[in-house]
């Protein structure tokens, strides 16, 4: 769990971080990248660690996750952009609070809300992949130890029955059935030995 959780926290830190990265090269070539870029883009990667992670929680602690494809979907997806809003209000904020820049436009907001939207949507993609991934083989953990105990019970029901006085009383049976009806002691013979053999193949 302790490994996951690790696991979990580094590739957010390394997806959002190169992300922020591709973003400061790309205003370094315009020409636009001042200390302040700086700062605006440290309270980015916060932001998005934050709704991402958030984004997480309620996956979890909501149970969506048990839910199937038709209403995880939607749900999923309103979430999103809920907090793509949120995220791009945040920043809005700061970045006018902070370093006195001038508030988006609604046509600007809206197209960032919406590349944000897609950025977490690809995020929550690839976490549902490898919860599910989790989650098969989690399955598949279980399913062979329920056939390993299945497999337990039918040998130890197995033992039970070649136990001395079983075989004792089975022989005993043949042999009185050897004079008196040697068709019925033959068949008898052979489901007894079916009987050893599938115990020594158990074993």
């Amino acid at each position: 769990m302790k490994k996951t959780k690790l696991l979990y926290w580094i590739i957010q830190l390394i997806s959002w971080g190169s992300f922020c990265v591709m973003i400061g090269v790309a205003s370094i070539l315009q020409g636009e990248f001042t200390s302040s870029t700086l700062w605006k883009l440290i309270l980015l990667f916060i932001f998005l660690i934050l709704i991402s992670h958030t984004i997480r929680l309620v996956l979890i602690r909501r149970e969506w996750l048990n839910l199937k494809v038709g209403q995880l979907i939607p749900r999923t997806l309103a979430l999103i952009l809920s907090l793509s809003t949120l995220l791009l209000i945040i920043n809005n904020t700061s970045n006018h609070y902070l370093f006195n820049e001038e508030w988006s436009s609604s046509a600007e907001f809206s197209i960032n809300v919406l590349m944000y939207s897609i950025f977490l949507i690809m995020w929550t993609a690839v976490y549902l992949s490898w919860h599910l991934m989790q989650k098969s083989r989690l399955q598949e953990i279980y399913n062979l130890k329920l056939q390993t105990s299945q497999t337990q019970n039918e040998l130890k029901t197995l033992r039970d029955q070649l136990n001395p006085h079983f075989l004792f009383n089975s022989l005993n049976s043949i042999r009185a059935l050897i004079e008196f009806d040697p068709e019925t002691a033959k068949s008898a013979l052979t489901t007894l030995s079916s009987l050893l053999r599938s115990s020594l193949l158990l074993g």
